[in-house]
């Protein structure tokens, strides 16, 4: 399609995570960090940091904040520990807020949504991952996965998680891409 970029979208920082062996994506998992979202890199370090000091192996794909940086944690192929039972075919992506965010308050991050949905239309479009709901082949929350497959008790992103839109600015990024057109 015209305007479709096969381009990833932008990195801002890397910061290695544990990883646990390689894998060939087929779903995309969406978490929240249960942390304040901050201006500036800060908030965006200290989830891979605190991860590593932790000493436990967690770890995501990427952690995105409400401004849209992007830290790269771990590449595609590598599995990370972030969802209990669902870890091994998943890239997953950690977004900064929490579960309790209101409607109102996950609007006012609508730059890193769109910067994580880019992303999802980035790795549908590469590894061939549907872009729908779903935890086997698609798209899915945390709780989604704690939903279906009772490995994890959490919740995250939350019940006021802006999915619907999500899902849809996934389709729209998927189909024209993220850079303007020229001469647009």
């Amino acid at each position: 399609m015209a305007g479709r970029t096969h381009s990833r979208p932008p990195i801002h920082k890397r910061v290695a995570v544990a990883t646990h062996g390689t894998q060939s994506p087929r779903r995309i998992i969406l978490h929240c960090t249960e942390s304040v979202n901050r201006p500036g890199m800060s908030d965006v370090l200290a989830i891979p940091n605190f991860w590593k000091n932790q000493g436990q192996g967690y770890g995501t794909q990427l952690v995105i904040d409400g401004e849209g940086n992007t830290c790269q944690c771990a590449i595609d192929t590598r599995i990370c520990w972030g969802c209990g039972g669902s870890n091994t075919g998943s890239l997953q992506i950690e977004i900064i807020g929490s579960s309790s965010l209101s409607a109102a308050q996950w609007a006012a991050q609508i730059k890193g949504l769109k910067q994580a949905a880019k992303w999802c239309a980035y790795w549908c479009e590469t590894y061939k991952i549907p872009i729908a709901l779903s935890v086997n082949n698609g798209i899915a929350t945390h709780g989604m996965h704690s939903a279906a497959f009772h490995k994890t008790d959490h919740t995250d992103p939350g019940k006021n998680f802006p999915l619907a839109q999500f899902m849809r600015n996934v389709r729209y990024y998927h189909a024209h891409g993220w850079f303007p057109a020229p001469n647009a």
